[in-house]
């Protein structure tokens, strides 16, 4: 990206994890430090480093502290932040969000995290790690990376497909870690069956 809306220019680079280190925008950098794939630093040229106190999930982020002020970062079930809430107890931000991610904001205070608990980074577009969605066109605009695998058969779904040996179903790793034995192991046969 050369621009944001045709007068400043943008730039990101991105580490061999594919996690993205620093965004510049004009003259300002804001830079990324990680502990495995969660943030836990956001420093920059123009303002205080931010810490980020993360919860066990992926993006589970509990508080961020930045210039002595600790904001605690209140979100719903996808992950979505939907309040700032200071040490005392004051609320300084409300967020609501619209079907496909469009932000509304109230308040005084401000997170880059909002919609699922990914990075709105200024563009108009939140960052997903592998790539980029548009609240605005409630689509991603970019690919996914990670290619359909050819042994999956027709079903491009990521959640299971029939494994082509054993024509058992099979479920994305982790699934089946999740579910324990409760979780069907049909024959593709089966599954064609009940379908009809």
């Amino acid at each position: 990206m050369t621009s944001l809306n045709g007068s400043v220019g943008v730039t990101f680079d991105y580490d061999a994890f594919d996690r993205r280190t620093s965004k510049a925008f004009g003259t300002t950098q804001v830079g990324t430090l990680y502990d495995g794939f969660r943030e836990v630093n956001n420093y920059s040229t123009a303002a205080s480093t931010s810490t980020l106190l993360n919860g066990p999930g992926l993006d589970e982020r509990y508080a961020r502290t930045q210039g002595g002020v600790t904001l605690s970062i209140l979100s719903d079930a996808l992950g979505s932040t939907m309040n700032l809430v200071k040490a005392a107890g004051a609320m300084t931000a409300t967020f609501s969000y619209e079907p496909y991610g469009t932000t509304t904001q109230s308040g005084t205070d401000n997170t880059a995290f909002r919609f699922t608990g990914r990075e709105e980074d200024g563009t108009g577009l939140t960052y997903f790690r592998a790539r980029y969605y548009s609240p605005r066109l409630s689509r991603f605009v970019s690919e996914d990376l990670l290619p359909p695998r050819q042994s999956r058969g027709v079903s491009l779904s990521r959640l299971g497909a029939p494994h082509p040996v054993t024509r058992t179903w099979q479920s994305a790793p982790g699934i089946s870690q999740a579910f324990g034995s409760r979780q069907p192991h049909r024959t593709a046969r089966s599954l064609e069956a009940w379908a009809t």
